[in-house]
Order: C-alpha cells, then structure tokens, then sequence
C-alpha cells in the first residue's frame, strides 16, 4: 500500500469518526455551547452592538485562546443574520468548527509520522484519542489546538532538516499561541529538541532557534505582562492520577462501548509491528524524538499540575496527547498489502464504532433531556436577562461531567445575556465590565419578586416546585417547554 493510500485513508476514516458531532443536533460536550456564547459576544462587538458594548469589551492580540474564538465568530457574523433560526444555525457553526479539530487530530498525528518515517497509517491507530477528556468537557480550543499542536512539531522536523522555510515554524508557533497557551508552553520545548535533534550536522541550527524564538515572542510578551488570577497550584498524587488514566482517555460515557475502539486500534497496532517487512527502528533521532515525546507529555499528564490559578483540567487534557505522540513511535518500516488491509479494517470498524457509539448517546440526551432546546431558546427576545436554574445537578445520564450546564448561554445568539458567562473569567478573550453582568437570584433568594426584578426570563432545568407556586401568584409565565427544560417569562411587578 502506498503512503499516499495509507493517508487518504486516514483522512476519510477520520471524517467518519467524526461525523456525529457534526449532524447531532446537541453533541455532549460540556463547554461547546459556552464557548459559541463567547464568539457571539466578539461578533456582537465587531458589530457595533450597543448592549454588547455596554456590558462586554474585547482583549486584542495577542491574546491565548482566541484564534478558535475568533474564526467562529467570523462564521456567525456570515450565517446568523441571514438564518430562519439564528439559534440553531450558530450552534451548528459551533459544531463544526469543533468537529474539524477532533476530525484533523488522526490526520495531523498521519503528518507527523510520516515526517519521522513512520506510516501513515499509524494515524488510525491513534484515532481513539480523538475521542478523550478534552472532547467530553468540550475544550473547544483544546481540541482545535490539538492538530496545530501535531503540525507543529512536523514543522519544527522539517525546518531542522532544511525542507521547510523557518518563517513557517515562527507562524505555527503564532498561531499555537492564540490557540491554546497550554499547547504552546509544551509545543516550545519539543520544538526546540526536534531543532538539536534532525539539524544536519552541516547546518547551523542558531537560524532555526531563532525561528522559534520568534514565534514565541507573542506568548513571552503575554506571559510577562499578563496579571493572572491569584491562587495555588494543585498536583494529584500520582496513585491517583494513574487510576484515572483510562477515564481521561475512553471513558466518556455509560457502558463499555468506549472499549471497542481502543481495543481495535491496539489489535491493529500489533499487526503493523509484528507484520511489517524488513521491521526495523528507523532513523534513530526520529525514535529519540517520539518516545521522548511522548513520554514526556504522558509524565507531565500524570504528575501534574491538575489545576493553576487561572484553569483546571490542566495536565489530564495531555494524556491523549501523550499517547498519540508515541504510537507514531511504533518501529514499522514497510507493511505487506494484505496485512496492511487488515489495519485499515480495523481502524475503520473502530470508526464506525465510535461514530454509532455516539450517535447513540447524542440521540438519547436529545430526547430525554433537550428536545428542541433551540427553538425554545428562539422565543427569548433580543435584549433579554436570564436567569438561570437548575433544579437538579446539571448533569445526563448519557455522558460524563456537567453535560447540562451551559445550553443557556446559547441565549446569547439572540443578543440575551444569562447570569453565567465565560466572560466574567479574566482569562476569556471576552470580558465583562466592571458592575455591568447581573448576578444570580435564585441561589439566595429563591423565586421571590425581589430576586426576579433584575430579570426577563428564567430558563429551567428539571421540575422544582417553587417555580409552579411563583407561576401560580403571578411573578412567572410558563412560555413554553423542551426536554427537560422550561422557559419562564417574568411577570412585571409594582416594585419593577
């Protein structure tokens, strides 16, 4: 089988894994819908929206974490105003958007193994990693970030070797920085031993070097400059970071169906190696390279930090990235066309297994907990405050973490505001100003007109009681229900 085949067939495998996450109408991704908030928020600005302006203002590059923001909000500046429902169309901008980065993961980690003479069909084999931690929370920039990452360290290996322009290393450092900070700050050193390590020994390495170091002037002026949230470092000991390996990995939702995939991959994995012709390790630095790596993310997974002062989740987000770096450190030189076919049946049922797995899921969280949440968000009028409610944990019987949590900031695709948002984080590239974000009513103060007065609505999810007895003396209207959730209309009051 040819390298070129090898990759095609990465590349359509790939997009078959990850098409559910695309037509499912709401994919189970903690954050997504919270970030399609935030590029709603920047698109409100570039827009010249006077509430937007009054309440929110926009940090300018450089800036981490923004580049995903920003091309979404880009999208939604093309296909919302012109959409029949502007609610379903920015989350479906959302969706892709994200589905493209859990799509080019496998296709960029193909890159990288072929760049350290390694097939391309090694990108199957990592294709469940795709599917991780990072993809349940819904890292949205994470995820987008990840192939950027991959691509990255396949430039830092062929500006090295001279087969690449230097300038090109310097922008993909530029461009990894405005996505995630993280992956920039692991990006640098990786980057950095692939220059000591595949520079030709009649090639100064000191240009290159300074490629790197000026891509990464943005993310070193920022990290100077930048005042974070004050705080402490918080590490797991490493029992228990080793115990929670697989579920930062595969376990994503109910059952055993997260299994199926991996243990397809691994079968193929074993038939890539004991099967390839004239097996052999290869060009040495490019193992080194690999392995230490991978392993070297994969400790930094384990050992932490799990949280800093400005964001959690930190170091269990990499284990993916750990183990994807180092299957394309698996010794195969060439691979036998039958045997070859067998990987890639492999890595195909494991595709289709993880698409119907999720397709599954997703169908499910759609009928019994959101139903057509879209259209209900779609008769908030513009200008509306939300209140929002839960009236049990946010949180599905279909996936992990708070699947629940932030489907009502999607009011912001219809110039409402909720008493929750990514912008009151500093970190977010959307900031509130001080004083101008209502702050939340019902925890306190229950369903009592004082609570209510600052608000429009109330979006609600589950059944609590005291809403029904706030309808049944007048301070509420139910405006309608979908799924689990119920939009109520504020009733105005003598005090308001």
């Amino acid at each position: 089988m040819s390298e070129r085949a090898a990759f095609a067939i990465v590349v359509v495998v790939s997009i078959v894994a990850a098409l559910p996450v695309l037509w499912s109408p709401y994919p189970i991704a903690q954050d997504l819908p919270a970030h399609v908030e935030t590029a709603a928020q920047l698109a409100a600005l570039w827009q010249g929206d006077g509430d937007a302006s009054a309440r929110l203002v926009a940090h300018t590059p450089p800036w981490p974490n923004s580049l995903p923001t920003a091309l979404l909000a880009g999208a939604l500046v093309v296909v919302v105003p012109s959409a029949d429902d502007p609610v379903a169309a920015g989350l479906t901008a959302g969706r892709a958007v994200f589905a493209v980065g859990v799509m080019l993961w496998p296709i960029a980690l193909a890159l990288l193994a072929r760049r350290l003479g390694r097939t391309a069909l090694l990108g199957l084999i990592a294709l469940p990693t795709a599917f991780d931690l990072a993809f349940s929370y819904g890292f949205f920039h994470f995820t987008v970030g990840k192939p950027l990452f991959a691509l990255t360290l396949a430039c830092a290996v062929d500006v090295a070797r001279g087969v690449r322009p230097r300038a090109l290393l310097a922008l993909c450092m530029v461009a990894l920085f405005h996505t995630h900070l993280l992956l920039f700050v692991v990006a640098v050193p990786l980057s950095a031993a692939a220059i000591a390590l595949f520079t030709p020994p009649d090639m100064r390495r000191w240009p290159h070097t300074l490629a790197l170091v000026v891509g990464c002037a943005p993310g070193a002026w920022w990290l100077a400059t930048h005042q974070g949230a004050r705080g402490t470092s918080t590490f797991a000991p490493v029992p228990e970071a080793l115990a929670s390996l697989w579920a930062n990995l595969g376990d994503l939702g109910p059952g055993h169906a997260d299994v199926i995939p991996w243990a397809l991959c691994a079968c193929a994995a074993m038939v890539l190696v004991v099967s390839a012709r004239d097996a052999r390790v290869g060009d040495r630095r490019a193992l080194l390279f690999s392995v230490g790596a991978g392993a070297s993310v994969l400790a930094f997974a384990i050992l932490g930090p799990i949280r800093t002062p400005a964001a959690s989740v930190v170091a269990e987000r990499f284990t993916a990235v750990g183990v994807g770096l180092l299957a394309c450190a698996l010794p195969t030189a060439v691979v036998g066309r039958a045997r070859a076919g067998v990987v890639v049946v492999l890595g195909a049922i494991a595709a289709l297994s993880t698409a119907a797995e999720h397709n599954a899921r997703f169908a499910h969280f759609q009928n019994d907990e959101m139903g057509a949440f879209t259209a209900l968000v779609a008769e908030v009028p513009r200008g509306g405050v939300i209140a929002t409610h839960y009236a049990a944990a946010p949180l599905s019987p279909n996936g992990r973490h708070n699947a629940l949590w932030h489907w009502p900031k999607l009011t912001a695709l219809r110039g409402a505001i909720t008493d929750d948002t990514f912008a009151l984080r500093d970190t977010c590239v959307v900031v509130t100003k001080p004083g101008a974000w209502p702050a939340h009513p019902l925890l306190s103060r229950g369903f009592s007109a004082g609570g209510l007065r600052s608000f429009t609505h109330v979006l609600q999810w589950g059944e609590d009681r005291r809403a029904d007895r706030a309808a049944r003396d007048g301070q509420l209207e139910r405006v309608g229900t979908a799924g689990k959730w119920t939009l109520w209309r504020v009733q105005p009051t003598p005090a308001q």
